[in-house]
C-alpha cells in the first residue's frame, strides 16, 4: 500500500519485458510523419483536388496490373463473373487502357 505522501498516479507501472510503450515515437515514425506532411503539402499546390488525383492514379495502377498480370487468372475470372464484370464507368476506363486482345479475352469470359 502506498504511503501517505505517495500518489497512486505517480507509481510506476510494471511492464512486461519486450513490450514497448505505444505512445513513444521513434525517429522512424517522426520521419514518416514529416514525409507524409511534405507530400500532402506538395499535393495541395496542384490545381485540382489531390484526393481525386490520387484516386485516378490508383485506378490507373490497378488497371495496369489487371491488364498485365491478372486478367487470365482463374480466381480473377471467377470474381469477374460473380460481379458481372465492371461497372459502366470502369468498363469505359478498361476499354481505354487495355489492348484489343485483352479486351476481347476478358469479355469472352463474361459471356
Amino acid at each position: 500500500m502506498p504511503g501517505p505522501r505517495s500518489s497512486p498516479l505517480k507509481a510506476k507501472r510494471k511492464r512486461e519485458p519486450g513490450i514497448k510503450c505505444p505512445m513513444k515515437r521513434t525517429q522512424k515514425t517522426r520521419d514518416a510523419t514529416e514525409l507524409w506532411k511534405a507530400e500532402i503539402l506538395a499535393r495541395l499546390k496542384e490545381p485540382r483536388c489531390w484526393i481525386c488525383a490520387h484516386l485516378v492514379n490508383e485506378v490507373d495502377r490497378d488497371f495496369f496490373w489487371f491488364v498485365n498480370e491478372q486478367y487470365y487468372e482463374i480466381g480473377m475470372i471467377d470474381k469477374m463473373r460473380r460481379a458481372y464484370g465492371f461497372c459502366p464507368t470502369h468498363t469505359r476506363h478498361f476499354l481505354q487502357t487495355g489492348a484489343h486482345s485483352v479486351n476481347v479475352t476478358v469479355f469472352s469470359y463474361l459471356t
